[in-house]
């Protein structure tokens, strides 16, 4: 992944600011896309989109995160509070039945990506 940061020198102190980003992939709880298998059978880092709705929400007390690809696999990256609560709410209206498709756009804090937006891809 790649982010663009902007760096400010002021005197002995430096300020950085990380500019959002967007980021399209699979939605996915922490459970699953760190372990790489889910309990639904399915192989969550070659084929996300193939994770199952039902299996994602009974893992939610794990939080949430978004598969990215990464050569020929893809990589987890987890969610903040914020958008925990975005893809509880995708994962409560979307029609899809596994792996929703999703866009997050924000900003990468210590690996963990602070969400300014989460929207269920139409692909």
């Amino acid at each position: 992944m790649k982010f663009l940061a902007l760096c400010l020198s002021l005197g002995t102190a430096t300020l950085c600011f990380a500019a959002d980003m967007s980021f399209a992939g699979y939605l996915t709880d922490k459970a699953c896309g760190t372990a790489g298998t889910a309990p639904d059978g399915s192989d969550v880092v070659k084929a996300p989109w193939e994770h199952t709705v039902a299996c994602q929400v009974t893992c939610a007390g794990s939080g949430y995160g978004i598969m990215i690809k990464d050569g020929n696999a893809y990589k987890f990256t987890p969610f903040d509070t914020k958008g925990n609560e975005l893809a509880a709410q995708i994962l409560k209206t979307t029609k899809k039945t596994k792996g929703p498709m999703i866009v997050a756009s924000g900003s990468m804090l210590n690996g963990v990506l602070e969400v300014s937006s989460l929207v269920e891809s139409n692909n």
